[in-house]
């Protein structure tokens, strides 16, 4: 136990505990039903008066007790003369006849007693309303009765501890965690007493694991959402929440919110600053026994920030795209939408939907592979990127004369290389088509005969089969591979709509149209 003592006006202070255990064992089964019908709850908080007239309280010895060491049960004074203001007549014995309160008229202490944050003691800070020029002799007190069915009770020791102090003071005490106690708290005053008050110490809670797997997503209403999952072997009921964030890793000054109820909170960033954040639990116990910080999550926001930044979409679809101005300075009327950098997009297209945030909806291109979106023209600024999945891109091939080789080539416009794929079956080509497109992943790769590709928009296949190759052409992406519309060809297939491969009549599908 350790004690805290502030001098001030020389106002000695006896504070006398109990700790019971729940079952109350060492008291009659009449005792313990009165007992248990007055506990209070933890935090509490009182004022406690007591009789001006008191006389001066020895402790057996003439000696004091310095806190945490062993005292006299005569250090309790014999006749109660202190009354608490807001306990009620149905939470404690009546006072003895003639003895009247002395709010105001006596000596006045504020009293609270509390669990500290980490559910290892019971504080109880003891503070003196206005000065008084006695001296006198007081201390806290706090003693365990033994449980006998707790099979770790023989090594707590039953003997009274005495903490003591000549005017406000704090004084905290260590707890039992194995179960819930009671806590019987006496105050006094030299020779005045209160009665006791029964405090109800609940078992120390599991402290939690630390929250998982912080994201976070930007909405059209411009709000920054901080998102987590509670630990996997989470088993303290609901939990409540606090997040803190700073955006300076050298000198952390971090800013705390509070995120009562579900794992997730709306967090107010600046743009351009590199922010950490992270995320604590606990349950709904008072105090609360919170986890360690979880691991941390970093965010940084530009100057604007896209809704969605990625998204695969068709030929012939309506994408809409927002952008935010994370921004403050510009708002989305000054949207400016451009597309691949420098074609500027008709007003028309786009509009406001609140002050940070321009909406503009757009047909994908049917002849690139992807399309990039921005909503200013100051190209070292994110932008929101279109893939287009099975858009027709020009494909050419040629046989040699031998028609054992096939050379095929294609237009890439394009900033991101793309890589040629190819599927060969021993069918028809319609056949391969056909059944392509019903779902069946017809065919095989050409395992060691895999084309190659000297040059970025070259590629030859050696040696050449007959029948059907399945081609088409892909981007990698965040969002997975992005293919392009696919073409069937086949060196001997003349009746295919494709139309006959060699040397002199090269085959080729095409469409070209743009974003509008």
């Amino acid at each position: 136990m350790t004690s805290t003592m502030v001098s001030s006006a020389m106002l000695p202070i006896l504070m006398h505990i109990f700790l019971v255990s729940r079952g109350v064992w060492c008291l009659e089964p009449e005792d313990r039903d009165s007992l248990l019908a007055g506990v209070l709850d933890l935090p509490w908080q009182d004022e406690l008066c007591c009789d001006s007239h008191t006389t001066h309280f020895n402790v057996e010895g003439g000696g004091t007790h310095t806190p945490g060491t062993n005292g006299s049960e005569s250090v309790l004074p014999h006749q109660p003369r202190c009354s608490f203001k807001s306990l009620t007549s149905e939470l404690r014995p009546h006072e003895p006849f003639g003895h009247s309160s002395s709010f105001n008229t006596g000596v006045c202490l504020d009293i609270l007693c509390r669990i500290d944050e980490t559910w290892e003691k019971l504080t109880c800070d003891v503070k003196s309303r206005g000065q008084t020029s006695v001296s006198l002799d007081g201390g806290l007190k706090l003693q365990r009765l033994s449980q006998t069915e707790d099979p770790h009770d023989s090594a707590v020791s039953n003997n009274p501890i005495v903490c003591e102090a000549e005017d406000s003071f704090v004084c905290s005490v260590p707890l039992y965690t194995s179960a819930s106690y009671i806590t019987v708290v006496t105050i006094g005053i030299s020779s005045a007493t209160s009665l006791p008050v029964h405090l109800r110490i609940p078992p120390r809670p599991v402290k939690p694991e630390p929250p998982v797997n912080l994201s976070h997503i930007q909405t059209i209403d411009a709000e920054l959402i901080l998102l987590w999952d509670d630990p996997a072997d989470c088993d303290a009921g609901p939990l409540r929440y606090e997040v803190r964030y700073t955006f300076n890793s050298t000198h952390p000054s971090w800013q705390v919110v509070s995120a009562p109820a579900e794992p997730r909170q709306s967090l107010d960033l600046k743009p351009s600053l590199n922010y950490t954040v992270q995320v604590r639990c606990s349950g709904l116990e008072e105090p609360p026994l919170w986890s360690d910080w979880s691991e941390s999550h970093h965010i940084y926001l530009y100057i604007v920030s896209y809704i969605p930044d990625k998204v695969v979409a068709r030929p012939g679809e309506n994408i809409t795209v927002y952008c935010v101005f994370n921004d403050h300075s510009f708002n989305a009327s000054m949207a400016l939408w451009v597309l691949n950098w420098d074609q500027q997009l008709h007003h028309s297209q786009y509009h406001p939907v609140n002050q940070w945030v321009s909406q503009i909806t757009v047909h994908p291109s049917e002849s690139r592979m992807y399309d990039l979106l921005q909503c200013t023209q100051d190209w070292t600024l994110p932008y929101s990127q279109i893939f287009v999945e099975g858009a027709s891109i020009d494909i050419n091939c040629k046989t040699n004369g031998d028609i054992d080789s096939m050379e095929c080539s294609w237009e890439n416009t394009q900033w991101t290389k793309m890589e040629f794929r190819n599927r060969w079956a021993d069918v028809p080509c319609y056949v391969m088509e056909e059944r392509d497109k019903a779902g069946e992943k017809l065919g095989e790769k050409l395992g060691e005969t895999e084309p190659t590709c000297l040059q970025v928009r070259t590629c030859t296949i050696q040696p050449l089969r007959m029948n059907c190759y399945k081609l088409w052409l892909e981007v990698p992406s965040r969002l997975g591979p992005i293919s392009s519309k696919p073409i069937y060809l086949s060196p001997i297939d003349h009746g295919h709509n494709v139309g006959l491969l060699n040397n002199t009549e090269p085959a080729a599908v095409s469409s070209k149209q743009t974003l509008s």
